[in-house]
């Protein structure tokens, strides 16, 4: 039993690191618009595929299945949990507060604060990419033909 609790400990313990890496992967690229699907996917899973990949083989650990088994499971979670965030990225994107039930991404704006516009001549802010979420952004003039 002892032997069976310290493998789900470190689980746990596995689980703890893989989210504040995620975190500190999100930071990093916030407005990287060049994040590449493999750096987008590493992302996902530190923050939420980590969590239900290792809850999905704890089951089987407490089990006792086999060592097969519990690399199944393993994997079957880390899928289930990179799909969840994939949808939870997108829908980010195209719901609405209430539908969400959290904050929503509400579109994008210049770096000056104001709504994007196919116009817009802003210039990016030291090096930074254009699009940034408006939620992130103080709203306060900047495009010349926008003032």
């Amino acid at each position: 039993m002892y032997a069976i609790a310290a493998q789900v400990i470190k689980l746990i313990s596995q689980v703890i690191a893989d989210f504040a890496n995620g975190e500190i992967s999100q930071a990093a690229s916030l407005f990287d618009t060049d994040i590449t699907l493999e750096q987008y996917l590493d992302k996902s899973f530190y923050k939420t595929a980590s969590l239900i990949a290792a809850s999905c083989r704890s089951a089987a650990v407490f089990s006792d299945s086999p060592v097969e088994v519990k690399e199944a499971m393993y994997a079957y979670g880390k899928h289930l949990g990179l799909a969840f965030q994939v949808v939870d990225d997108i829908l980010d994107f195209t719901q609405s507060t209430e539908q969400l039930g959290k904050p929503q991404v509400r579109g994008c704006m210049c770096p000056g604060g104001q709504p994007l516009r196919k116009e817009c001549n802003c210039q990016p802010p030291r090096g930074g990419r254009r699009l940034v979420p408006l939620a992130v952004v103080p709203s306060v003039p900047c495009c010349r033909h926008l003032n």
